[in-house]
This record gives structure tokens, C-alpha cells and sequence, in this order.
């Protein structure tokens, strides 16, 4: 790469990569959100500042996230939420500029429905709470991770990018 990002927006499921994305781009400011394949430790002694269930300010951008991805499977993985514990951690978030998620917004990226739908969710069919607080708040631009797979949709006036490995988003005010 040429020259260094502004920042480094990190979507989650980075366990064994964060190390090296992190020294790839020394001194640049990194802003993150956990992944369900992540451990509760992932900023642990790192130079990232956490988003899950919070918003900082950062050169005049409200940036604000949120970890993890809707239960899928019956398991003690950290970073998988019922919908109503989603719901209750964006209850507490304020209105923001620049929203990372790991997972997707409900109707933004759908599975095929040939999956009966039980008591968990599909891995990849997005919280329906973040949808809503999307809609409510319309933040510029949300990036997300978890579904594997590049595009752009929009949800009310906002634009939901699903970012899958590294992309370079140019993102002003």
C-alpha cells in the first residue's frame, strides 16, 4: 500500500489475524468490534479502542459498533446474542455518524429460505433490532462483516456495506 488509512475499522472474527493487520499499519488508529468467532480477550493490551455498546468521537465522526452476531446455535461462544439482548445494547447507543457491526441488519442480506426457522436464528439472516435502530437513527454509512460476501444496500437514508476480507472505504463529513 502506498500510503497509510486514516484508520482501521475492524469487523471481528480476527482472532488469529489481528496481530498482523495490526502491524501492517503501525500508528494508525484502530476503532473494532468483536466477531462470534472471537474471545471476550480480542482488544485485550492491543492499541484498538473497543465500539461494542458505545460511541467515541474521532476527528469530528461519531463512530459507534456493535459485536457479535444473533445466536445461531446452542453453544458458550461470547459473542452470540439473543435478539433481545441486541436489542437492549442498542437501547443504549446513541445516535451516531459511522455505525461497524459485525453482524448484518435483518433485510439488508438474507439467507435462501429453504431453512425451517426454529428457535435460533440462521447464521447469517441479520438482527431485526439492528434494523430497527438503523432506520430510527439513519447513521451515514454502517459497515458489517459475518456473512462472507461484498455489496451495498441501503436501509431508509442509510448506505450498509458488507465488507468480506479488507476493502478501503473513503468515508467525510
Amino acid at each position: 500500500m502506498d500510503s497509510q488509512p486514516d484508520a482501521l475499522l475492524l469487523l471481528g472474527d480476527l482472532q488469529y489475524s489481528i496481530n498482523v493487520v495490526l502491524r501492517s499499519f503501525p500508528g494508525v488508529p484502530a476503532f473494532g468490534v468483536p466477531g462470534n468467532h472471537d474471545s471476550k480477550e480480542l482488544f485485550d493490551g492491543l492499541p484498538v479502542i473497543n465500539l461494542h455498546g458505545r460511541r467515541v468521537s474521532w476527528k469530528g465522526i461519531n463512530l459507534a459498533g456493535v459485536g457479535g452476531c444473533l445466536r445461531y446455535k446452542p453453544c458458550d461462544l461470547s459473542w452470540l446474542f439473543w435478539e433481545q439482548e441486541y436489542a437492549e445494547i442498542l437501547s443504549k447507543l446513541p445516535p451516531t455518524d459511522l455505525l461497524i457491526t459485525h453482524c448484518a441488519p435483518f433485510g439488508s442480506w438474507q439467507e435462501p429460505p429453504d431453512r425451517k426457522v426454529g428457535t435460533y436464528h440462521h447464521a447469517h439472516s441479520g438482527s431485526r433490532a439492528l434494523r430497527d435502530y438503523i432506520v430510527r437513527n439513519s447513521p451515514r454509512l454502517v459497515l458489517h462483516g459475518h456473512i462472507h460476501k461484498k455489496g451495498v444496500t441501503e436501509l431508509g437514508k442509510t448506505a450498509v456495506r458488507s465488507v468480506y476480507s479488507v476493502e478501503i472505504v473513503q468515508f467525510t463529513m
